[in-house]
């Protein structure tokens, strides 16, 4: 097959001209791995960036690379395919393929996979790409919902979520996939499958709410109930393909590439029934065959999708805006080439009577032949081009396609961001109120008459799946996730019905994804969730917080902001170590902790003796001091005493004095383990506390964390705060058995709910992720010459982003780059990047300084 393809393939139309346009990549990392042996390309894309941003037209890049056939969703007997997975890959290998990603449904065994591709893989001739079909379900109105995303090249299996609409379980997957992606510095890529099938499971609205990732199956050939035509009520997969792309072009996000597969169960019985093998595929243009090429090309829209026909040229023209396609044909076969496409200004709402408008995803030109070319007009959203032909596929799938096609992904377009949303720099908090008995008694079981949430900041926190003890939080609206951020929580009863209680904040308690309180009884040898009254408090990543999720068996990082694998250990059995650098630490700022499972856990801390950092020890709320706990997940922040509107300290309950603090306040040492806080002017109404022990205990020759909890109420004024210790075990957990009020060190804050801790971005990070590094450099330069603010790198507050804010964000490149990465390519930036960036600071003569 010969064929030439430019790349990227995306053409902006201005005044009557169309000039190249970059589209950024939905992940980075992806970005990087693009450039492994082709830094010229890396470096022109990167000049795109950077002209564009200046008014300068660049120039088309040349083509390069050669065509992979492959398969992206296929399943084996691991799941409820009929074959081993050895027989798939050689069904695959066999018929001339090049990739294949076997997708089994929820499963995914890293030994089986390395096994088998130690034994089909051939360099350059087959490559077997890791994959695994998350497979989850919703309810809406009463119907069951399908909802199926395929994740390409993965580590390990990704847990299926299920939330409460189709869109929410969409994006909360997808955010699942990208956080492995990150985790482990690899492309990942999720495709929606089969929209259509199961009761039109997936609408092209949810399509176009999935902006997590661009692609979706346009021809899945499993078999009957895939309703690829479409019904009287429900659009085509087609269809749904340009209203999808029409609404998210319209909102401001890139369209999405349709993939054709087989969706493969059954390999040994044909017809068009069953699920078989040979249907339909996809065909990318890459490097090389490698997982990285190969997906790094998808990314940017290089490939087709077929049920059998073959292409034997694609040429998108930057300059021209000309799609030239030809057809390699088959004796006797006739075929037709359609360009199809949406004018702009189209309307991608649904008319009174449930249709669409014809103008989305008309046909632009046909040409009955094998080949043809269309130029965009003025009016044109995109163009892709759908090959039809006369040609009868050998084994068709009952309601999917029937003749061999084919279909190019769309180009021409233009992608207009919308205004960036506020980032959320500012912690938001609330108080709820639990009704009822703290364990019910009638009726029994878990249930409770009420939740309320009484004060909040804003955006309004809210909860979502809620019962006895389990409370899912949402905020303005949305279910929370750890891969956003941190949620912190205190107890603010000291004693409810006899009993004490614990918080902690479970990663995915009603297995949706989402982040939710459990609330457990203290003191109990075994677990009993409670109704206790809470505070919680959410920090988003993107505020610039540094705080981190640990996973307890490992001490790695699962997910977090500013915090590197070298600043958390594991150091042994429930203990691990916190150390932040030499800018963070317990001098300069306090440590939160909460144990992250839906539990009885805590995670108490101790300042080391050097000051240098934190040791954690995760314990459940009845173990007695000692120098192990539990292997339990757990997060924390750091929140620097510099921090706006922050009122806080570290306390010494014992000597009943502040080792630092900030903030008007008076703490006074009541009785053992009673303290009593006053804020003036402040009550539980207008805020919350948080509390982490931070007591480095010695007994018995052991020394670890303290191993007390605490809680706190409001009352006549004040804030009575509590310290329990653990000092034993009963069956009940009543109060005063093995919890004796006991003194120790903590650190408290409190979070005013009108004017919330607030973490400031530093000169030169205009996403607030405390870091200045190349996306900052790039949001700069796409506002060159613009007024704005500071999220679009007007750094001196003059109002005009210009060489004054670059010199600024020069001589600040770095801050905040962990180690590892400021020695990685991801802390240098591209080519052009720092060639713009020396200029300017030539210009305004800056040096290479941190400006505060």
């Amino acid at each position: 097959m010969t064929a030439t393809f430019l790349r990227p393939m995306h053409v902006i139309h201005v005044s009557r001209k169309l000039v190249l346009a970059l589209i950024v990549p939905l992940n980075y990392r992806r970005e990087k791995a693009m450039l492994l042996p082709c830094t010229v390309r890396g470096l022109l894309r990167s000049a795109v960036v950077v002209s564009l941003a200046l008014g300068i037209c660049a120039l088309p890049l040349g083509a390069w690379g050669a065509w992979y056939k492959g398969i992206t969703h296929d399943h084996s007997n691991l799941s409820d395919g009929n074959v081993s997975p050895e027989t798939v890959v050689e069904w695959y290998k066999d018929h001339g393929y090049h990739f294949l990603s076997l997708t089994d449904h929820n499963k995914f065994d890293p030994t089986r996979f390395a096994s088998l591709s130690s034994t089909y893989n051939t360099p350059g001739s087959f490559l077997m790409v890791p994959g695994e079909e998350i497979t989850t379900s919703v309810t809406v109105g009463g119907v069951s919902k399908a909802v199926h995303m395929n994740a390409i090249n993965v580590v390990q299996v990704i847990s299926p979520a299920s939330v409460t609409d189709v869109a929410t379980t969409l994006n909360v997957n997808i955010a699942n996939v990208a956080m492995q992606a990150e985790t482990y510095d690899r492309p990942i890529i999720t495709v929606i499958n089969h929209p259509s099938w199961s009761n039109y499971s997936i609408t092209p609205q949810d399509l176009a709410q999935a902006t997590g990732t661009r692609y979706f199956e346009v021809a899945n050939c499993h078999s009957a109930g895939i309703n690829h035509y479409g019904d009287a009520t429900h659009p085509g997969t087609e269809k749904m393909w340009d209203i999808a792309n029409t609404i998210r072009l319209a909102d401001g996000y890139a369209p999405m590439f349709g993939t054709a597969t087989d969706d493969a169960h059954n390999y040994t019985t044909f017809g068009p029934s069953y699920a078989n093998p040979g249907r339909a595929f996809v065909v990318v243009r890459a490097e090389d065959l490698s997982a990285d090429s190969l997906l790094a090309a998808m990314d940017q829209g290089d490939f087709y999708s077929s049920t059998g026909v073959m292409l034997g040229t694609l040429d998108f023209n930057a300059t021209t805006g000309a799609l030239d396609v030809a057809v390699e044909p088959k004796a006797g076969v006739t075929y037709t080439i359609d360009f199809i496409g949406t004018p702009r200004g189209t309307d991608p709402t649904k008319n009174s009577d449930g249709s669409y408008s014809a103008d989305i995803g008309k046909v632009l030109s046909s040409v009955s032949g094998t080949s043809a070319s269309y130029t965009l007009g003025e009016t044109d959203l995109y163009v892709r081009a759908h090959v039809r032909s006369t040609q009868l596929m050998s084994n068709p799938a009952s309601g999917s396609v029937q003749y061999e096609e084919a279909w190019t992904q769309p180009v021409g377009y233009v992608v207009v961001p919308p205004p960036p949303k506020p980032l959320q720099y500012h912690a938001v908090a609330a108080n709820l109120v639990a009704g009822g008995a703290a364990v019910p008694a009638d009726p029994p079981g878990n249930v409770f008459s009420d939740l309320t949430v009484t004060q909040s900041g804003t955006p309004a926190v809210g909860t979502l799946q809620v019962n006895r003890g389990d409370y899912e939080i949402s905020v303005g609206g949305a279910g929370l996730t750890y891969a956003q951020g941190i949620l912190l929580a205190s107890v603010t009863q000291n004693l409810r019905d006899g009993i004490r209680a614990t918080v902690e904040a479970g990663r995915n308690s009603y297995g949706d994804g989402l982040l939710a309180l459990s609330v457990s009884q203290a003191g109990k040898s075994s677990m009993t969730e409670v109704n206790f009254n809470v505070s919680t408090a959410w920090f988003k990543y993107e505020g610039g917080w540094r705080a981190a999720h640990v996973t307890g068996t490992t001490g790695e990082i699962a997910s977090g902001n500013a915090v590197t694998a070298s600043m958390v250990a594991r150091t042994g059995t429930g203990r691990y170590s916190v150390n932040l650098g030499t800018d963070s630490t317990p001098d300069e700022g306090m440590l939160f902790t909460i144990a992250n499972n839906n539990g009885n856990y805590i995670a108490p801390t101790g300042v080391l003796s050097d000051d240098s950092g934190w040791d954690v020890r995760v314990q459940t709320n009845a173990a007695n001091f000692s120098a192990t706990g539990a292997d339990k997940d757990f997060s924390f922040i750091y929140i620097p005493y510099t921090t706006k509107n922050l009122i806080g300290g570290r306390y010494d309950g014992i000597g009943d004095v502040h080792f630092d603090s900030v903030g008007d306040f008076t703490m006074e040492r009541l009785a053992t383990g009673q303290y009593q806080l006053t804020l003036p002017g402040q009550t539980s109404e207008t805020g919350m506390l948080l509390l982490t022990v931070s007591r480095e205990a010695t007994a018995g020759g052991i020394t670890a964390p303290d191993d007390n909890f605490l809680t706190y109420e409001y009352d006549s004024g004040h804030f009575l705060i509590n310290s329990y210790d653990l000092a034993g075990t009963t069956a009940t957990g009543t109060a005063g058995l093995g919890m004796d009020f006991q003194d120790t060190q903590f650190v408290w804050a409190f979070v005013n709910f009108a004017q919330p801790l607030t973490m400031m971005p530093g000169p030169g990070d205009t996403n607030g992720d405390g870091r200045v590094d190349e996306a900052d450099a790039k949001t700069l330069a796409a506002h060159w010459g613009q007024t704005g603010g500071w999220a679009q790198g007007d750094f001196n507050n003059d109002g005009l982003i210009n060489a004054l804010d670059a010199s600024i964000l020069a001589a600040n490149w770095g801050h905040g780059v962990p180690t590892e990465q400021a020695n990685a390519s991801t802390a240098v930036p591209e080519p052009s990047v720092l060639a713009m960036l020396a200029c300017v600071v030539l210009v305004a003569g800056s040096r290479w300084r941190r400006v505060t």
